[in-house]
């Protein structure tokens, strides 16, 4: 997908290694492949905190940094909705991960 090839190449925060790029392509190849139907919060916060970074950061090439955030808006309020579940009930390294984009 674009979007997480945009989060990677151009997001500041890539810098800091919270997401091995390498793993995280393996696992949504698989995600996509199998037809995960997983009910895993902490990787839908994950894959949607990503791909909400990487289309803000597409769009704002073209479009003003405003558009671009209101149009990644939904991706980010996707992640959002798995944050009761990360910290509370099911707690993980990759809801770690997904609560540390979500801050950043």
């Amino acid at each position: 997908m674009f979007m997480c090839s945009a989060y990677f190449e151009g997001a500041h925060e890539v810098a800091f290694g919270v997401v091995h790029r390498a793993w995280f392509e393996a696992r949504l190849r698989t995600h996509f492949e199998v037809g995960s139907n997983d009910d895993d919060a902490s990787w839908f916060a994950l894959r949607n905190v990503i791909y909400a970074a990487g289309y803000r950061l597409e769009l704002s090439r073209t479009k003003t940094f405003r558009e671009a955030c209101q149009a990644s808006w939904g991706w980010f309020e996707n992640a959002l909705s798995a944050h009761t579940e990360i910290l509370h009930y099911r707690t993980s390294l990759v809801g770690v991960q997904a609560l540390i984009l979500m801050v950043l």
